[in-house]
Formats: C-alpha cells, sequence, structure tokens
C-alpha cells in the first residue's frame, strides 16, 4: 500500500513539475540563455527532464534524548567537579536553535534497557515494561518538542545495549550493541512494537513516522556471525515487520533501512532481500572532507542512489558529516573551522545530486554517551558544549541555511555544473510555486553563477550567503543580506569557501 501511495506521490510530482515547465509562456531554451548571461558567469542550467521525478525527504539532524540523562560538558566536571546536568533554560534554548532552524525532521535513538528490566525472563504475557524510566522522560521530552512543531522523527533501534540489559542479547563481544539471543528475535521484535504502540497510540505521539531496525547492522551483525551475519538481520526484520502488523503499525511508519555504515554491498543485499518491506533505503557516510572534489564525491554517493532505478525506493542519508573526526570525537580545530561548513553544505548538495532525498545531520549538540555504556564524549555536535555556553559553531549557520530552504515535498532540479569548484542544485516548492537556489564555490577567488531556468521566469529573489571568511557569531541563523533580479536568469557572485541560498520566499 505505502509502495502505491509513494509512486501516486512521485508521478504526481512529475505532473506538477511538467505544468511548471514550458507552460508556453514564450520561455527561452537554454542556449537562448546561455547566449544572454553575463561574460564570465558560469552557467547553470535547470532542465525539466532534469526535476521533478524525485522529491525531497527534507533536511534533518540526530538528536537523542540524552539531554536530562547525560553528561553535557565539555571538561566532564562543572567547576565544583560535579557532572554537567542541564537546566529548564539550557533546554528551552537548545528548542529555540531547533525553531530557527525550521527543523522539520529529527532521527532519535531508542534503547530496550530505557523501559525494559535489567533482568529476567519474558513470555507472551509477561512485558514488565518501565515507560516511566528517566531516559523514556527525557525521550518524552524530546518527543514533546517533535510533536508541537511538526516534526518527523525517525525512530531508530539502536540495537540491545547489553552493558544494560542482559536477558536478551547474545553472548557479549566487544562492542557495546549486542543481537537478539538466536530463537529470541520475536522478544525483541514485540518489545519494539510495543513501544511505539505505546509512544503513538497510548501517549499520541503522531510525530513518530519513520522507523529504523538497528543502527549501522552490518556492523553489528558481521561482529557476531561474520557475513551469516546478514541473514540475521533479516530474519530479526522480518520479526519486527511482522510484530508492527500484528499491532496494527505497520500502515503508520515507514521502514528505513538498512542504515548501514557506508557498505553499499550491504544496501544492495538489503534491497534484494527485503524488497517488500522496506519503504525508504537508508545509509551513513563519513567519507568526505574539504578535500573531496565535487566530481568524485557524486560518483560515490551515487552507488547508493542508484538503486532507486531498479528498486523504485528512494534513498536517504540518516547519517552524515565529514572525516575529519573520529569515532567520537572531533578536534576544536575542526569544530570550530568555518570552512567546515561550507562542506557541510557541499556534502549535502552532493548527495542530492547524486540521487538521494535528503539527509540528516550528525549531530544537533555535543555531549557524553555515558549511558551507552561508555564514556564516550561525542564533540561534533553544530552546537557546542554546556560549557561553551551552547555556542552555535560554523556549521551550524551553513546547515540552517539547508534545513530552511531544502523542504519535504520539494520538486528535486539537478544541475551538472561541468565544474569541481562549484556545485549546485534548484527546489521548487509545487505548493506555492515557488523557487529556491543552492550553490557552493569552492574556489580561490569570486564566482559568478548564473541559474539559467528552463522552465520559469521568478520573481526578484532574496539572497542568503554563508561566507566562510565572515561566519557570524550572534547564534542566530544567517538572513537575507541582498536582492538579484528575477526572469529565467539569476545571476550572483560567491565568494571563495562561499554558500548563497537565493530564494524566491523568505
Amino acid at each position: 500500500m505505502k509502495r502505491k501511495i509513494v509512486t501516486m506521490i512521485l508521478a504526481f510530482a512529475m505532473l506538477l513539475a511538467f505544468v511548471g515547465c514550458g507552460e508556453g509562456n514564450n520561455l527561452l531554451s537554454a542556449e537562448e540563455l546561455e547566449a544572454q548571461m553575463p561574460a564570465g558567469s558560469m552557467g547553470l542550467v535547470i532542465e525539466a527532464e532534469e526535476g521533478g521525478q524525485d522529491i525531497a525527504m527534507g533536511a534533518g539532524v540526530e538528536v537523542d534524548p540524552h539531554f536530562f540523562t547525560n553528561n553535557v560538558g565539555r571538561s566532564g566536571v562543572t567547576d565544583t567537579g560535579e557532572s554537567w546536568t542541564c537546566t529548564v533554560d539550557d533546554w528551552e534554548l537548545i528548542v529555540s536553535y531547533m525553531q530557527q532552524m525550521r527543523l522539520e525532521r529529527i532521527r532519535v535513538m531508542l534503547l530496550p534497557s530505557w523501559y525494559a528490566p535489567t533482568t529476567g525472563t519474558y513470555t507472551d504475557a509477561s512485558y514488565a515494561y518501565r515507560f516511566d524510566s528517566e531516559e523514556m522522560q527525557s525521550l518524552y521530552e524530546l518527543l514533546d518538542v517533535a510533536q508541537e512543531q511538526g516534526m518527523t522523527v525517525n525512530l531508530t533501534l539502536w540495537g540491545i545495549d547489553h552493558y544494560n540489559t542482559n536477558f536478551i542479547p547474545a553472548e557479549q563481544v566487544n562492542n557495546w550493541i549486542s543481537i537478539p539471543t538466536e530463537g529470541e528475535e520475536y522478544v525483541l521484535a514485540k518489545m519494539f512494537a510495543d513501544c511505539v504502540a505505546h509512544l503513538k497510540n497510548t501517549l499520541g505521539y503522531s510525530c513518530i513516522e519513520e522507523i529504523t531496525v538497528y543502527n549501522e547492522p552490518n556492523t553489528v551483525f558481521e561482529t557476531y556471525f561474520g557475513t551469516a551475519g546478514f541473514y540475521a538481520y533479516v530474519d530479526l526484520v522480518e520479526e519486527i515487520d511482522a510484530a508492527f502488523r500484528s499491532a496494527g503499525l505497520r500502515d503508520g511508519v515507514l521502514f528505513c533501512l538498512s542504515d548501514d555504515a557506508e557498505d553499499v554491498s550491504w544496501m544492495g543485499r538489503t534491497l534484494d532481500a527485503l524488497e517488500n518491506i522496506i519503504d525508504v533505503a537508508v545509509s551513513h557516510t563519513y567519507a568526505y572532507g574539504e578535500e573531496t572534489g565535487n566530481t568524485y564525491m557524486q560518483e560515490d554517493l551515487a552507488r547508493w542512489a542508484n538503486y532507486y532505478e531498479e528498486y523504485g525506493i528512494p534513498h536517504f542519508w540518516g547519517e552524515f558529516g565529514t572525516n575529519d573526526g573520529g569515532t567520537y570525537e572531533m578536534s576544536d580545530e575542526n569544530n570550530w573551522d568555518p570552512v567546515r561548513g561550507t562542506t557541510i553544505a557541499r556534502i549535502a548538495l552532493n548527495m542530492i545530486g547524486s540521487g538521494s532525498v535528503g539527509m540528516s545531520y550528525w549531530v544537533l549538540y555535543s555531549q557524553y554517551y555515558g549511558s551507552t555504556g561508555s564514556d564516550d564524549i561525542m564533540s561534533m555536535g553544530l552546537i557546542g558544549f554546556a560549557d561553551e555556553n551552547w555556542a552555535c559553531r560554523p556549521v551550524w549557520y551553513a546547515y540552517s541555511m539547508f534545513t530552511r530552504y531544502f523542504r519535504a515535498g520539494y520538486e528535486i532540479y539537478r544541475i551538472d555544473s561541468g565544474s569541481d569548484e562549484v556545485v549546485a542544485l534548484a527546489v521548487r516548492d509545487p505548493v506555492a510555486d515557488s523557487w529556491n537556489y543552492f550553490a557552493v564555490n569552492t574556489g580561490d577567488g569570486m564566482q559568478s553563477v548564473s541559474f539559467l531556468n528552463t522552465c520559469a521566469s521568478v520573481s526578484d529573489m532574496s539572497v542568503l550567503l554563508y561566507d566562510a571568511a565572515n561566519v557570524p557569531t550572534n547564534n542566530m541563523v544567517i538572513t537575507a543580506s541582498d536582492r538579484v533580479a528575477g526572469g529565467q536568469i539569476v545571476t550572483y557572485e560567491i565568494p571563495a569557501n562561499g554558500f548563497a541560498v537565493i530564494t524566491e520566499v523568505i
């Protein structure tokens, strides 16, 4: 049923795109526009056949519900030697940043230990859940915000944290996440379905619209079974799908799989084995950085998105960041590097340019992930630590431009710049019939770009500019700083390491 709905949405989008393109309004062709654009400017052609077929799922962030349960200080302890804890004022500040970003989607961790007993043997008739635990209360705080602000929540069953839950997992190995004991997959499946039923049906969190089964399962399941781990993963997904159907939950959520960690082979096998279950193909990557060229990046990213042509299932990047951080930590130099903001914007544009329909940045704010059984610091947040006064880092200013103007439901018009120094994209809001143009310049100097729209003549547009040489420090999103003339040709000069969003609507 959901596959049919997705197909209908895509077909409708194509119809809208062609209604908006070639309307018989004497629009000029690409060749005619190229002849009229300013000398020395780079032509970025928007063609009807390059757009409307794919619908954006939008840009989101990881926001895990540890805010009130884990240490959130960079130093680990306050001046008095106590672990950092968050106040209501702290949380309200974080929420205000989310509002500024106009966040419309978040990815959220869920662990069984948050609501299940730490010991015991379950039977079908005895599931003694702890939905009032500290961790679940923290989850509710986050879901309240998502519900109030109309966000889509992807709830990710991270796995079994065997440091805190010892009745389900298989033999422990050197990994804080475990898998179910063989033959007890149905236990985890029922626990997960019961929790989602509690969240959606009992508490009314309709914002939970997507489900992911295990974070980076290729690493977890292969830890236990090697290459045979894939089949154990498939078995578990099928058990969870059945549990959701039994609970009457399946039609209310999209299954986003596989959530692989840069393993295109695993994704391909997931699509082949679970084609009738998977609704959105999801992957993670931290493979690219400032030194990665646009051409290479798009070709590499397309390995995942190209599966769309075979299976008709849209691809989304469930986690992404840069390659200059470790497993958990990133240096202050990199976190506060203005060019990293440009790099993140460039990666996001290349993800869409390669055929994907959205992405989610890891993570919103920096903190410790102590409840995972470790004392790991997660430092690559868009927002700094509590003892950094929750300051917004350069990457926040850049990525918030993307979250505000690359929205779910927009038609995607991919652009081939023909340059390794400029990456560009156009999107159209089919409801408002308005356009947003994006471009990043990584050249050494100023670069004039001209968007040549063969589909429409736009009104005068506003420009938002992230300039790596002049990054704000006021913890406020970048606003329009310039206006440019509309028409089929829209021209703007972007500074080196600059990211521009040119929009008809503010």
